[in-house]
């Protein structure tokens, strides 16, 4: 990501999809909350704009985890 920024690059669009590890296992997703949370920081380190996309209503998906997943796009 410092490589991006010095490139030039402000803006990062993220696919965070959920903050449920059990909803981004069953979509394959290939991630974990914790490399989410990680890329989230270095963004912020370099003082780049995050966008992230999410899906809200995935099986799996609870009131709880989608609580989960707005809190953790808002840090």
């Amino acid at each position: 990501m410092i490589q991006m920024w010095e490139a030039g690059y402000i803006t990062l669009f993220m696919g965070v999809e959920s903050a449920d590890q059990q909803v981004l296992d069953q979509v394959d997703k290939k991630t974990t909350i914790s490399k989410i949370k990680d890329a989230f920081e270095i963004a912020r380190k370099e003082k780049m704009r995050t966008i992230v996309s999410v899906v809200l209503g995935m099986p799996g998906n609870t009131k709880e985890s989608t609580r989960r997943t707005i809190k953790l796009c808002r840090n």
